[in-house]
């Protein structure tokens, strides 16, 4: 985990799963709800369609998906 400092001592998720609580010396909260569909929160966060070479360059684990085109042209 990144912008932590010190030993972390305990680790839980929320019940939805989709925060994890770090905590040590402080707690840290981070908003892991994108680790459940990855592209998913890339598309609802675009402020432009990605090309399938952009898609590729950073998400080459995961699938293409033509659907994010629509869900970047939704109004926010």
């Amino acid at each position: 985990m990144t912008d932590h400092s010190g030993d972390v001592t305990s680790l839980a998720f929320s019940r939805d799963g989709f925060s994890l609580a770090a905590g040590g010396a402080r707690l840290h909260l981070w908003d892991v709800s994108a680790l459940a569909d990855p592209a998913k929160a890339v598309c609802a966060r675009c402020p432009h369609p990605l090309s399938r070479a952009t898609w590729h360059e950073h998400l080459p684990e995961l699938p293409y998906r033509p659907g994010c085109l629509e869900a970047s042209r939704r109004p926010r």
